[in-house]
């Protein structure tokens, strides 16, 4: 038991109130066996009030005890809990984070880390105005915005139930159907953005929460690049998958401009110029057997002629 008398209390600073006392921790041995849900405790205060002289002895306060606080307790194993607040406290869980942010990505600058915790961070009412982000920090939040999902084995295939497309990405589908594979463990899924891609730029964008897409009818014939990645809870992205494939539909048509059909020619060589239909998905072009060159979608050619009626046979042969 500690023990004060009038002139020692009359020594110490002001407490609170203004009067003088005693100010400081009490440290008070607890036996583990009472520590238990229903355990509460008392003190037992014994003083004499006519010793107190405060004021000329007019306000005859004595000695109390007031503004109780537990600060620290103890079970007695080696773990000891204690409440504080402030900054003080909240900047060591803000350096815990950080660590484990750290930990997980090693090449992240501190620029790097300090973006994903406040991106990441739970906005509290209580807090707007008080600091900068008006957030708290969320630890799940954090390291889940850095697990992305990785897609693998991105095939396409004629229909959902039809065959696979060849590797060469060939088709004359329309509408193909592309599937993938997402690992479960690389995070909590949101779901998969789909972009197409065209010679001349983007022409779709769009998302799926399956492993699979089929939502987009081609209008035209041409080479095209179907990319898929996968987006975490914190839209988080990971790596690009892409399929290149080229889409024929309409079999090329080659038109012959230098003659007419039925044409009487003279001399036993003779130019022959033309054009070709879809010439972008165009894989060949003979004529009599022989090969022509294509260039943007013409040709210019030298056919050596026989006695009397010639046939030229034109073979335009497409990715397909």
């Amino acid at each position: 038991m500690d023990r004060f008398d009038e002139n020692s209390l009359a020594s110490f600073p002001s407490t609170i109130s203004g009067f003088a006392g005693w100010a400081d921790a009490l440290s008070v041995h607890i036996p583990p066996a009472f520590i238990t849900s229903g355990f509460t405790f008392r003190f037992r205060w014994i003083t004499d009030g006519i010793h107190d002289t405060t004021g000329g002895g007019l306000y005859n306060r004595g000695c109390l005890l007031d503004n109780i606080h537990l600060e620290t307790y103890d079970d007695g194993s080696a773990n000891t809990y204690g409440f504080k607040n402030g900054t003080s406290m909240a900047a060591p869980h803000v350096a815990g984070l950080a660590s484990l942010i750290s930990g997980y990505r090693p090449n992240f600058s501190n620029s790097d880390i300090k973006s994903i915790i406040l991106e990441t961070g739970e906005s509290v009412a209580s807090l707007s105005g008080k600091t900068v982000s008006g957030k708290r920090i969320n630890a799940y939040r954090a390291l889940a915005s850095l697990s992305v999902p990785t897609i693998t084995n991105l095939r396409m295939f004629t229909s959902a139930s039809g065959t696979q497309i060849s590797q060469s990405g060939n088709t004359n589908r329309a509408t193909p159907y592309f599937s993938w594979s997402s690992p479960v463990s690389q995070g909590t899924m949101s779901g998969y953005l789909v972009s197409i891609d065209s010679a001349t730029g983007r022409i779709y964008s769009g998302s799926t929460q399956n492993l699979y897409f089929s939502g987009y009818t081609f209008s035209q014939d041409g080479i095209y690049t179907v990319s898929i990645v996968g987006q975490n809870d914190m839209s988080a992205t990971g790596s690009i998958v892409t399929q290149v494939f080229s889409l024929e539909t309409v079999a090329p048509v080659v038109s012959i401009l230098s003659h007419a059909d039925n044409a009487s020619l003279t001399g036993s060589t003779v130019t022959i110029t033309g054009s070709i239909s879809d010439s972008s998905s165009i894989a060949g072009l003979t004529l009599n057997g022989s090969a022509v060159t294509v260039s943007s979608g013409s040709f210019t050619t030298a056919l050596t002629l026989s006695g009397g009626d010639n046939t030229l046979t034109f073979h335009a042969t497409d990715i397909l």
